[in-house]
């Protein structure tokens, strides 16, 4: 990858650079060497395999939310549909866009900072390490891949093309609307030349958008979630201080990295920055504008999931090792050792599981049993792939709207039978625990499914927590396949569920 910003950097003549530089760039061919093959192998999270759905289901002529419900703006699903109508639905494809995300994403981030070459290649390697280290429910998620658009808009603010980098905040609005606030920011924090012209590149991004979702049937379907779902997703209940903690917390130790890049972001701001000041300055104050915007929103706008705070590493670690690169006297180099140190003991990279299956990785197929191996998320949420796919084996005869699964982890089935959902609630266990006050609509919208089979995860409800009398336990068993039952559906007299 080319390490140059477009600006002057420092120049290290010195001995001691060319070999900082050359231990940068072997910790980061490491990395890649570690985490590549294990990461192109694990299995799809429950989120990715929702957007394949629903892309599906807009490839075969069907309408997004009223056929797919989801509580979210169509940009993923879009992004979705491209991938597979290039290049189909197996788990490589897109675990490849996925792949070349995080490549785009680590070369603008170190393209931004003002710092020896080494000091960038080290940021690579450690967004590397974080991003390839992290488990399944990271990959392919609307967090990180709205953050491309975003770097990509700060670069082309620096050459001036305000059109094109209105576009590209317009793009990372229909991923994530959220968006707004570090846009916002960044406005605030780097004035330049072209506002008017920003907003009629991001508003003509929105319109078309907007006419989309007109043109494809979408429109009042997309304003029912908007307007009557999306109302109750959100918990407010949970004060400032507790929804900080989250950032340093949160896919540990890489946390530690916002004890340097929260203070220097503030102190960047604080600061003035021009065009005619020093070279670089006005970018650093862009960064870290984007930062802390980024701060506010994943943490006071959104759930705290890993996904969502994954992209606040790569700008704390941006902002970090800017600062950390100015004053290499103050502790910086020792800091950023002993986080890659304590990162390296914690992280999955170097994990036994994944390094005695590394060589399968790299020339073995892709089987259920291999993506078991390499998930890192467990628990009902996740799926089990090798029983699952004993389920497709045994449901080989089942057709569109004959099979309803219940669970997050089991909906997988519908892309590997080929089959249309029996209802348009895939998320079944996060639509009822997200959605509380919009219960009674899933569980009527249930009851008027007419399926031939339920497919049911054990981990979900156990046997020692279950109802046997109450739905779907009281339907007629027929077949298990490890933790999934397949349940003949007779009746659905669905009045509660989990």
């Amino acid at each position: 990858m080319g390490i140059s910003p477009a600006r002057a950097e420092p120049v290290e003549q010195s001995s001691g650079g060319a070999v900082r530089e050359g231990l940068a760039w072997a910790v980061c061919a490491l990395v890649v060497a570690l985490g590549l093959p294990p990461f192109m192998r694990m299995p799809l999270w429950a989120d990715v395999t929702l957007y394949d759905l629903a892309a599906r289901n807009l490839l075969h002529g069907g309408v997004h939310y009223r056929d797919v419900f989801d509580s979210n703006l169509p940009g993923m699903v879009w992004a979705h549909v491209l991938i597979r109508w290039a290049g189909g639905f197996g788990p490589g494809w897109i675990r490849a866009v996925d792949l070349a995300v995080w490549a785009g994403t680590a070369w603008l981030l170190q393209a931004l900072v003002p710092a020896p070459r080494a000091a960038r290649v080290g940021l690579v390697a450690a967004w590397g390490a974080c991003y390839l280290g992290s488990s399944e429910w990271c990959h392919v998620q609307r967090d990180v891949w709205m953050l491309a658009p975003a770097l990509a808009a700060l670069h082309l603010r620096r050459a001036g093309w305000a059109v094109a980098e209105g576009a590209l905040w317009g793009i990372a609005f229909w991923i994530k609307p959220f968006v707004l606030l570090p846009a916002l920011a960044v406005e605030w924090a780097w004035r330049a030349p072209g506002l008017g012209a920003r907003v009629a590149g991001g508003a003509a991004v929105v319109a078309g958008g907007i006419a989309w979702v007109i043109c494809a049937g979408s429109g009042p379907w997309l304003v029912d979630v908007l307007t009557v779902w999306d109302a109750g997703y959100f918990d407010r209940d949970v004060g400032p201080a507790l929804r900080t903690v989250p950032l340093l917390v949160r896919l540990f130790p890489w946390g530690l990295v916002h004890l340097v890049a929260l203070p220097a972001a503030l102190d960047a701001l604080r600061r003035p920055g021009t065009e005619s000041g020093a070279a670089g300055r006005i970018e650093t104050r862009g960064v870290a504008a984007l930062y802390l915007g980024w701060v506010a929103q994943a943490l006071y706008l959104q759930r705290a999931h890993d996904y969502v705070i994954m992209p606040l590493h790569a700008l704390g670690l941006a902002v970090a090792v800017g600062r950390l690169a100015q004053r290499p006297a103050r502790g910086g180099w020792l800091f950023a050792a002993g986080l890659a140190a304590l990162a390296t003991g914690w992280s999955p990279l170097v994990a036994p599981v994944r390094l005695t299956a590394w060589w399968d990785c790299v020339h073995g197929p892709s089987t259920p049993e291999l993506a078991d191996r390499m998930a890192l998320k467990h628990g009902p949420d996740a799926t089990c792939w090798t029983d699952l796919a004993a389920v497709g084996r045994h449901l080989t005869a089942a057709r569109d709207g004959e099979v309803l699964c219940l669970g997050n982890g089991t909906h997988p089935l519908y892309l590997i039978l080929g089959v249309r959902p029996a209802s348009r609630f895939l998320h079944l266990g996060t639509v009822l625990s997200a959605f509380p006050h919009r219960r009674a609509t899933v569980l009527a919208e249930l009851k008027a499914c007419r399926p031939r089979w339920l497919v049911v995860d054990t981990e979900a409800d156990p046997a020692g927590s279950r109802n046997v009398e109450a739905w779907p336990w009281n339907q007629p068993l027929e077949h298990v396949c490890g933790r999934y039952e397949v349940r003949r559906a007779e009746r659905m007299d669905v009045d509660e569920i989990r």
